[in-house]
């Protein structure tokens, strides 16, 4: 037992590695970005009344990179992994402990900046505001909490965290779904997903119209608005959706990953 704690633990380790140099990156050229509109905007308010700017959502940034470093973590730790030993179940739950490090240290990251950005331009005397994607999303809702800034960041840090782990479950699940298939695999489902969005959805469409006159497009059509409605009208709601399809997403890898093996 000690053993494949051991394993999982050195595998985990080898992981966040491999995202460390990634995050380093994007934080740095997410400051740089921030130096530079700080500039800008301080440039632009000179004997100007320039007031009121904010910044928003840059968890919904992160999102982005987070799916895409997942598309890109699973074939070298997949091999490297096997190639020292460590099985596939070891492999996946040091996975697991990877995508939540990661998520968790990029959404506080995210609230620290959130937080920090408008400071420089306040102690200039020029108002600029900055608002998590929780609050940018569920502002009333937030609003209508009344609870203290702490409490406030904390909550937001959160709902970032989930919002994250789906992101990570997402590309890590496209990633493993790709290395199993193969080159004919590849080509259909990566041009059938387009086709039907584009083609196949607006044929189903009409073909209702003719057949009863769009009773059952509009039938399905209110049923997913109410479950869209559950699962993301709020934000405690949006957070346990995320949770859910996080662990929905990664069971579907485990079954694509134990049987997989190296190329």
């Amino acid at each position: 037992m000690r053993e494949k704690a051991m394993k999982v633990f050195a595998s985990f380790r080898y992981q966040l590695a491999d995202q460390k140099r990634g995050i380093l990156t994007y934080y740095g050229v997410l400051l740089g970005f921030y130096v530079l509109f700080e500039i800008l905007f301080v440039v632009a308010a000179v004997g100007e009344d320039v007031n009121g700017s904010t910044t928003n959502g840059i968890t919904a940034v992160t999102a982005v990179y987070v799916f895409v470093a997942s598309l890109c973590s699973f074939k070298d730790n997949f091999g490297m992994s096997l190639q020292n030993g460590v099985s596939r179940r070891s492999t996946f739950l040091a996975r697991l402990c990877t995508a939540g490090a990661m998520c968790a240290v990029m959404a506080v990251a995210d609230e620290l900046v959130t937080i920090l950005a408008p400071l420089p331009s306040r102690l200039m005397g020029i108002e600029m505001g900055s608002m998590s994607l929780m609050e940018n999303l569920y502002f009333s809702a937030a609003g209508a909490w009344q609870a203290g800034a702490f409490l406030l960041h904390l909550c937001s840090a959160a709902f970032g965290f989930f919002m994250l782990l789906a992101a990570a479950g997402l590309g890590y699940l496209i990633t493993t779904l790709f290395y199993r298939l193969n080159k004919l695999g590849k080509i259909l489902v990566g041009a059938g997903v387009p086709v039907l969005v584009f083609f196949g959805l607006p044929a189903l469409e009409l073909l209702d119209q003719f057949i009863s006159n769009g009773a059952v497009i509009k039938a399905v059509s209110g049923f997913f608005a109410v479950v869209f409605q559950f699962a993301f009208g709020q934000p405690q709601n949006t957070a346990l959706t995320c949770l859910v399809l996080f662990a929905a997403m990664s069971g579907l890898s485990w079954l694509l990953m134990r049987r997989a093996v190296v190329k």
